[in-house]
């Protein structure tokens, strides 16, 4: 059986949308319609790994039967990539940590984010994915964006 891509999962942008309801309000973050049943879609074709500047134990929480989510599975299916949300210090940044993780990988990898700082220009932009940060249907736009985006990725390897 072939191996799954890899999906490196952002949180604020792709899970969390930001929603205004009032003209002039400030945006707020609120959990998309739809978690649940995206990361049923989502795990049964991609291998997850997080990479969020969410910490693991907060996201791990948000996962948990606390929260009403009931999603543990998720974490547990997942893997959490470190790396350092402090620019000025001479460590590790999100950017750094994916060419890292992918650097000896030779299977098929996709990163959605919302790109809040643009798009790195170190990566493939096939393997990128711009998730749109407003509105309450990005979760299920991906599930017809991302097979199309790794059927492309694949084409192009062979």
């Amino acid at each position: 059986m072939a191996r799954k891509p890899r999906l490196y999962h952002d949180i604020d942008g792709v899970l969390f949308g930001e929603y205004t309801m009032f003209p002039g309000a400030r945006p707020v973050y609120q959990l998309r319609p739809g978690t649940r049943d995206w990361f049923r879609w989502a795990l049964k074709r991609f291998e997850l790994v997080w990479l969020t500047t969410w910490r693991p134990d907060d996201l791990k929480g948000l996962l948990s039967t606390r929260t009403g989510l009931y999603l543990e599975h998720v974490w547990e299916q997942s893997r959490y990539l470190e790396f350092q949300t402090d620019l000025n210090l001479p460590v590790q940044t999100k950017v750094e940590a994916l060419k890292r993780d992918v650097q000896n990988y030779d299977g098929l990898w996709l990163w959605i984010d919302d790109f809040p700082e643009g798009i790195p220009m170190e990566f493939p932009k096939t393997s990128l994915v711009a998730v749109q940060p407003f509105g309450a249907m990005a979760l299920m736009e991906l599930t017809t964006r991302l097979p199309a985006r790794v059927k492309r990725l694949a084409e192009g390897r062979s």
